[in-house]
Formats: C-alpha cells, structure tokens, sequence
C-alpha cells in the first residue's frame, strides 16, 4: 500500500526472487507517504521469516534462517 498519486519503488517480496523460498513467509510495506520507496524482503528458504515497513525510504529483510522478524521503523 502507497500513495497512489505518487510513484513509488516499493517492493515486498516473500520468499526468494527466484521464488523459492520457503513457507510461512510474510513481507508488507504500508508506505503512505510514496515519495522514496520502501522494500520487505521475507525469506529464501526457511520458515517463519517476517518482514515489514511503516514509512518512507525503510528496507527490512528477514532472510535465510528461522523464526526472524524485521519491522521497521524500530523505536
């Protein structure tokens, strides 16, 4: 989700680029801004990775192991 009236980059991926990453994979961006663009990258084979943006210009990126978590931004 983004600014519609803006283009954007963002890119949320869950699993691998090839598309073959793992299961329970989760990747969001919730960009409201739109300005600079934003990526979350889940995982590239294993389970249970999460990734997540709130905001403008963040990268999160829970890859190649279990059980991860990135949420940005991080207070």
């Amino acid at each position: 989700m983004g600014n519609l009236t803006t283009p954007t980059n963002d890119t949320a991926v869950a699993g691998s680029d090839s598309g073959a990453g793992g299961s329970s994979d989760t990747a969001f961006v919730l960009d409201p801004s739109g300005t600079v663009g934003s990526s979350a990258i889940a995982g590239e084979g294993f389970n249970s990775d999460l990734a997540g943006v709130f905001g403008d210009a963040l990268h999160a990126s829970a890859i190649t192991a279990s059980n991860l978590v990135d949420i940005l931004p991080t207070f």
